[in-house]
C-alpha cells in the first residue's frame, strides 16, 4: 500500500509541475492553464461533445461551458450541431485554435525534453505504456 500511495503522490506532483509549465505558456496568451488544457486535449479534424469534455477534465458540465465560452471569446472554438442529435453541440477548434494549440504543444515539448532526457528511449517507451494503462477505463 505505501509503494501505491508513493506513485500516486509523484504523479501527482509531476501532475502539478506540468500545470506550473502550462501557467507560464499560456500567460504568454492571457489565458489560464486549464484553458490550455482544454486546448490540448482537441485533435485535429475531431469535435468534442460538451459531455466528452466534461469527463475529458473531470469537471462539472457547468464549468466546461465556462471554459468554452472563454475560449469562444478567443475566437479559439467553433460550436456546430450534432448530426445525430440537434441538441447537443460539437466543440471543434476553429483555424486560430489550432494555430495555438501547435504553439501550445510546441512548448510543451520544449519543457517536457529536459524531463523526458532522464529517461532513455525504452523508460519512455515503457512509460507511456504504463501511463496508457492506467488511463483505460
Amino acid at each position: 500500500m505505501a509503494t501505491q500511495s508513493n506513485t500516486y503522490r509523484k504523479l501527482m506532483l509531476l501532475m502539478m509541475r506540468s500545470k506550473q509549465h502550462m501557467a507560464v505558456i499560456m500567460e504568454q496568451h492571457q489565458m489560464t492553464p486549464i484553458q490550455g488544457i482544454l486546448l490540448v486535449l482537441f485533435e485535429p479534424a475531431e469535435g468534442r461533445t460538451m459531455q466528452e469534455l466534461s469527463s475529458m477534465m473531470a469537471c462539472d458540465a457547468s464549468n466546461t461551458t465556462g471554459l468554452i465560452d472563454r475560449l469562444d471569446t478567443h475566437g479559439l472554438i467553433e460550436r456546430t450541431v450534432d448530426p445525430n442529435d440537434r441538441r447537443v453541440k460539437v466543440i471543434s477548434l476553429s483555424d486560430k485554435g489550432f494555430a495555438l494549440r501547435a504553439k501550445v504543444l510546441e512548448a510543451i515539448s520544449k519543457n517536457e525534453a529536459a524531463d523526458m532526457q532522464r529517461l532513455t528511449n525504452i523508460e519512455q517507451e515503457q512509460l507511456a505504456k504504463l501511463l496508457s494503462k492506467l488511463l483505460k477505463d
